[in-house]
């Protein structure tokens, strides 16, 4: 997922709404607006479209485009596409891709990753999850890149609304 997309990824915090959505189906349309902050209000405009599919028993594809306006990049837009198998039950295995293009930058920022997630007792979840991610070339023939893996753990704190999570490696 790109910073972009996720305001408050990438800042020191993030207000805004959010509204138009439309529930009548399967995809669903968001708009949003809002600032991010820290040493300024930083306006940005965001449209989302998500559209699912349920592919057989077990198996999901997800398709998100999101177009979005922000002071830094300008205009820009985040394709992503994930794919959801559970292998069996309290088992699933998560793939997800994702490639943002600006109108600042006109360079593809992309990740991809693979996650192993195993559901426990008190809906505690542990996480295995390999991720690659990079950028074009800026016209120099090489691009940036990073790969790492993750082991992530999470349970409940206060249930049903406070979780907890701790995730190590790189």
């Amino acid at each position: 997922m790109s910073s972009r997309e996720s305001p408050g990824a990438a800042s020191a915090g993030w207000m805004g709404s959010g509204g138009g959505r439309v529930d009548g189906r399967p995809a669903t349309v968001v708009l949003a607006g809002g600032f991010f902050f820290g040493s300024r209000l930083k306006p940005y405009l965001q449209a989302r479209f998500t559209q699912p599919w349920q592919l057989a028993p077990g198996h999901a594809l997800r398709l998100r485009e999101t177009f979005f306006w922000t002071e830094a990049d300008h205009l820009g837009a985040t394709t992503a596409l994930a794919y959801d198998w559970a292998v069996a039950p309290g088992l699933a295995l998560h793939w997800s891709n994702a490639a943002t293009l600006t109108q600042e930058s006109r360079n593809l920022e992309w990740t991809s990753s693979l996650a192993l997630s195993k559901a426990l007792p008190g809906h505690q979840l542990l996480t295995l999850e390999v991720v690659a991610s990079g950028e074009g070339t800026h016209g120099t023939g090489v691009g940036r890149s990073e790969r790492g893996v993750l082991a992530h753990w999470e349970q409940p704190l206060v249930e049903p609304w406070l979780a907890g999570e701790v995730v190590l490696g790189h």
